[in-house]
């Protein structure tokens, strides 16, 4: 893998770390499920020895530009949930879907788990799993990417395989669990955030279970921008420049509107063999 040049900040704006300008708005959505027969893979790449880690997968958004629900839309041979399962399921011993509607999505054999702060966005979609979730590490990924794909995935699980996010110490409250033994391995990093053409992509991206403090004080307060929210973690920004998959920039796509739903059916098709 290339070297790669992270940067970890705590208390600083996305705007000062990348200097752009900041990330206003964020893909609709919400809650999640906990998957006991996760879909079968093949021709996948593995990664050994991999760690505990909880998939979850945010689904409870609205819709509203969309005009029907984006996670149902068929993508290829898949509806766009199961493509972003099939990406998550080689890296994630657990997976979680969030959504406040059990019923929608009893076709795939799962368990719903809804928000436990509800109509709050996708702060309480990450809330109501990480609070479900018994693994230290969560790979978040919104329903309205099918585009992902498992080599993005493992991209992410690598830093944690090869310490690579421990390169610099960054304070964690001492009241918030941390593992033992695995501080000085993570370095007390609390998200791992893919970083695309100088844009965080933080629905695509590693949290630690620590956040829960601050997160719960958000949903209370009802402070709810999530970009917001990442200033008072410990994050490591990740430029995909020095990621292994090829096709980040593109796997991130998501659909909010029907022209870009007419835009993620043509580049499925263009990536097919």
């Amino acid at each position: 893998m290339t070297e790669q040049k992270n940067i970890v900040h705590r208390g600083k704006s996305a705007e000062e770390i990348t200097g752009i300008p900041k990330i206003t708005s964020t893909p609709e959505i919400t809650d999640a499920l906990e998957i006991t027969d996760t879909p079968e893979i093949a021709h996948t790449p593995e990664i050994t020895d991999i760690p505990k880690i909880t998939g979850i997968l945010l689904a409870g958004g609205l819709s509203r530009r969309m005009g029907q629900n984006k996670a149902l839309m068929p993508v290829g041979k898949r509806i766009s949930i199961e493509q972003v399962l099939h990406a998550l399921s080689p890296v994630c011993r657990n997976l979680l879907i969030s959504a406040n509607d059990p019923g929608r999505y009893a076709f795939l054999g799962m368990s719903v788990i809804p928000d436990v702060y509800p109509g709050k966005g996708p702060l309480a979609g990450i809330h109501a799993c990480l609070r479900a979730s018994a693994t230290s590490w969560s790979l978040v990924a919104a329903c309205d990417m099918p585009l992902v794909t498992a080599d993005m995935a493992q991209d992410l699980v690598r830093l944690i395989l090869e310490e690579s996010v421990g390169t610099v110490q960054a304070d964690v409250p001492d009241h918030e669990v941390i593992e033992q033994g695995e501080e000085e391995r993570i370095g007390r990093v609390q998200a791992v955030i893919p970083v695309v053409e100088g844009r965080p992509q933080p629905l695509f991206a590693l949290y630690h279970r620590s956040v829960m403090t601050s997160l719960e004080a958000r949903l209370q307060l009802d402070e709810l921008r999530l970009m917001d929210w990442l200033q008072e973690l410990a994050v490591t920004y990740v430029p995909v420049e020095h990621l292994q998959a090829g096709a980040w920039g593109q796997g991130l796509f998501n659909m909010n509107r029907p022209q870009d739903y007419e835009e993620v059916i043509v580049k499925y098709r263009d990536n097919q063999p």
